[in-house]
């Protein structure tokens, strides 16, 4: 079963309140969602997870690996 299938989401944002507000809309909806603080770690949990969908800041600090 792929990613999309069991519906797997990771949130990466800067920001508390954004990152947040987004796992509980989306853990509501039954979607597993993992949370990253900035781009660097966005980054490591991707590789390691491969989620169907990234919902990420525009401007993220520590985006470079």
């Amino acid at each position: 079963m792929d990613s999309l299938a069991r519906g797997e989401v990771l949130i990466v944002s800067s920001e508390p309140l954004t990152r947040e507000g987004c796992h509980d809309l989306l853990s509501a909806e039954g979607y597993e969602c993992l949370l990253a603080a900035d781009g660097r770690e966005g980054i490591e949990m991707f590789r390691g997870w491969r989620p169907a969908l990234v919902v990420t800041d525009v401007d993220l600090p520590s985006w470079m690996a």
